[in-house]
């Protein structure tokens, strides 16, 4: 039930922001259907709500609805549990340490049970970073190795930086509503989107000062920035967007991603997709 009120959330959001003008740089709904790679494609038998790409190619994915962290081998593509973790969400990989943001459901607003938990690749131990967070959903590790973690509902909703090793974090900003996706840019620019409005935001990772930088006309959940960049990212209607933070512009590149959850990229940028239907995909754009 907590994830049909998550869903119907997140569709009110799209709804919308449909019904809204788009924004000045928006373009119309793509034609272009899922262009697949030959790569991997799998399906992790639950909510694939996030994942991290391993120094090895190995992908990690959160298991929202199964509570746990598997592991998907980039050559076999066979699927392993790595560790059970209540409602996980976005991770960050540090070396042998993987970062997840616990906590991801509607009902955190009232038992404050979002927040982060590092577990070690190698030993399987685990530390909590910080809890009392409402509904946590994204996070990005800035240059400094500080956290940016994302409140999506609740009394403390808003951006949060977090220090991974004290668990000592202050909210950087409230400004907009619903904050989700959580992604660094290549020259350490810190951006933010808001599902409801279908908008990214630069913000300050030491002030907190925002602005928002582009939009797209369906509703925006999680996204990553290219080595150039530009925004590849993902929304709950299916559409793959591409979002130009220095024009504002926006544009889509592919549908067929229902419910999509998140964006990763490998290192020729190619975007791995995760959506609510499970599906782990890496893909080609056009």
């Amino acid at each position: 039930m907590r994830h049909l009120t998550r869903t119907t959330i997140v569709a009110a959001a799209a709804a919308l922001t449909l019904i809204a003008a788009p924004s000045a740089g928006a373009v119309a709904a793509p034609t272009t259907s899922v262009a697949v790679t030959d790569g991997l494609d799998v399906n992790i038998g639950g909510w694939a709500e996030g994942a991290a790409i391993l120094a090895d190619g190995d992908l990690l994915v959160a298991n929202l609805n199964q509570h746990k962290i598997q592991r998907v081998d980039a050559q076999t593509h066979q699927i392993t549990t790595v560790a059970e973790v209540a409602d996980p969400s976005q991770m960050v990989v540090d070396g042998d340490t993987v970062y997840v943001v616990t906590g991801n459901t509607p009902a955190s607003i009232f038992t404050r049970k979002g927040g982060v938990l590092a577990i070690d690749l190698t030993t399987g131990a685990r530390r909590t970073v910080t809890t009392g967070m409402g509904e946590a959903s994204g996070m990005a590790r800035l240059p400094d190795g500080d956290l940016v973690v994302s409140v999506t509902l609740g009394g403390d909703a808003g951006v949060h930086r977090v220090a991974p090793q004290t668990g000592e974090r202050r909210r950087l900003t409230s400004s907009f509503p619903t904050p989700n996706g959580v992604a660094v840019g290549p020259q350490g620019q810190l951006y933010v989107g808001s599902t409801l409005l279908g908008a990214v935001f630069r913000v300050d990772p030491s002030t907190g000062a925002t602005q928002r930088v582009a939009g797209v006309s369906t509703s925006l959940d999680d996204f990553a920035v290219r080595s150039d960049g530009t925004i590849v990212g993902a929304t709950t209607l299916g559409f793959v967007d591409e979002l130009d933070p220095a024009t504002g512009r926006s544009r889509p590149l592919l549908s067929g991603y229902v419910g999509g959850t998140s964006v990763r990229l490998l290192s020729d940028d190619r975007p791995v997709i995760t959506t609510a239907t499970g599906r782990v995909v890496v893909v080609d754009l056009p």
